[in-house]
């Protein structure tokens, strides 16, 4: 049997056993879900994933506008005075901006920053 066969694509672990028969899961794993769950069960963890969620909806909502004026990465930097590299980072989510920075973001794709307060029962 080939190296390839036997770790599977991309030399990940085999989803099955030499005999054929699949791998069974390790009594301690559990589904992504439970442990998620349980890891937000902490303040300190909501309020990590709160802040990681901020940032990668402005980042998202950057990039979709720059894709649907048909702009590069390269040409969102030039038009708001940054370099490609902190764009790329900033709509993956990877920075929390100022809002100086914010109203580049916006401007440059021709978008106008609106930064406002919503009562929490009513935040998604």
């Amino acid at each position: 049997m080939s190296a390839t066969r036997r770790t599977g694509k991309c030399g990940r672990s085999p989803s099955r056993r030499p005999d054929g028969k699949p791998l069974s899961r390790s009594p301690q794993s559990e589904p992504w879900a439970e442990l998620r769950e349980e890891a937000l069960a902490h303040p300190e963890a909501q309020e990590a994933y709160e802040a990681t969620r901020i940032r990668f909806e402005l980042g998202r909502a950057v990039r979709e506008r720059r894709e649907a004026l048909g702009m590069t990465q390269a040409q969102l930097a030039e038009a708001a005075g940054l370099q490609q590299p902190a764009v790329a980072r900033f709509e993956a989510g990877g920075t929390m901006p100022t809002l100086p920075l914010l109203e580049r973001f916006a401007s440059a794709p021709g978008m106008r920053l609106s930064v406002g307060f919503e009562p929490l029962d009513r935040a998604s």
